[in-house]
């Protein structure tokens, strides 16, 4: 009930920023200023300047989350921008996890398996959506939101405890795979109650 309520409080004051924003500019520009938020951030990492690479993130993820917003509010959703938006996720989550890299706060293995966990629940979404037949398959612990908040929270909290940008990869490669199982079963669900039905027609 909480976060259901949080939820609902966010939807309404992002939606109000969007009505704001809306006529000054469009779904894509937002798309790409959160790709160049992601990028700064990134720079920001490598310079080791930690309380400016997670307000970075912060900001991809404000747009990210505009976006979308804009796009419903304004009447300009279309199947490019969502599949646009959907690849600058991919890339902006690789420069996430780039950063640390670059910024010598984790090594380069412990990247790819956090990157890796996190395209693969992306990619079940997708794929439960396309081929699957879902309608929405945004299911599990770790979803985008959780992601910009785990990072950035370890980001901004380093200086102050060491090694939890470290920590923070193996929380989202954990989350990650318990994220693509829950996909996955949310897709067996789906199907074997289509399966029922069509049995019982």
């Amino acid at each position: 009930m909480v976060l259901g309520s949080l939820r609902r409080k966010s939807e309404k004051f992002f939606s109000r920023i969007g009505r704001l924003i809306s006529p000054v500019i469009t779904p894509m520009g937002l798309t790409i200023l959160g790709l160049l938020s992601a990028v700064v951030a990134t720079l920001f990492y490598s310079y080791r300047h930690l309380f400016w690479a997670g307000v970075a993130i912060l900001f991809s993820g404000l747009f990210d989350v505009l976006d979308g917003v804009v796009a419903r509010i304004s009447n300009r959703a279309t199947g490019f921008g969502g599949t646009l938006d959907a690849l600058v996720d991919r890339y902006t989550e690789f420069f996430y996890v780039l950063g640390p890299v670059l910024g010598g706060y984790v090594d380069w293995p412990l990247a790819f398996v956090t990157m890796f966990s996190i395209i693969a629940s992306s990619y079940v979404r997708a794929r439960a959506e396309s081929v699957g037949g879902m309608k929405d398959a945004s299911v599990g612990v770790l979803e985008r939101v959780e992601k910009i908040l785990i990072i950035s929270a370890a980001t901004f909290l380093n200086p102050l405890i060491d090694g939890i940008i470290w920590f923070s990869m193996i929380l989202m490669i954990i989350l990650g795979q318990i994220t693509v199982l829950q996909r996955l079963y949310a897709t067996w669900k789906f199907w074997s109650a289509k399966r029922t039905v069509q049995a019982v027609v």
